[in-house]
């Protein structure tokens, strides 16, 4: 299956996280301020938002309606393993996990090798 990772740039920037599913892409949101910790291995608060269309795999570029732009960073596959995710892209290659600690608040954590 086919992973992007974009810099979304709007009111509120962040990075969005698309894995693909069988008919849309699962999205996980990270503040931008967050992402650097993310890529050093540092446990970040994330937000899953609701399923996007496979579109945004590959989209660039100005979305309608003044949500802002898209940039992609980072794209690859990702295999499944029991606990997270195996991402091989472009720039980096690392292990995703989503996790749901006692706190409530989802976290993920990317133990990342940039490329």
């Amino acid at each position: 299956m086919k992973f992007t990772i974009s810099h979304h740039i709007d009111s509120c920037p962040h990075y969005d996280i698309f894995l693909e599913r069988e008919n849309h892409l699962e999205t996980w949101s990270v503040m931008e301020e967050k992402f650097p910790d993310l890529m050093d291995g540092v446990p970040v608060a994330c937000a899953q938002k609701s399923p996007h269309r496979k579109i945004y795999l590959t989209f660039q570029g100005e979305l309608t309606d003044d949500r802002g732009t898209l940039t992609i960073i980072d794209e690859g596959e990702y295999n499944t393993e029991d606990t997270g995710y195996l991402l091989h892209g472009l720039k980096m290659t690392g292990r995703l996990f989503f996790l749901l600690p006692d706190s409530g608040i989802p976290t993920v954590i990317f133990s990342c090798n940039k490329q």
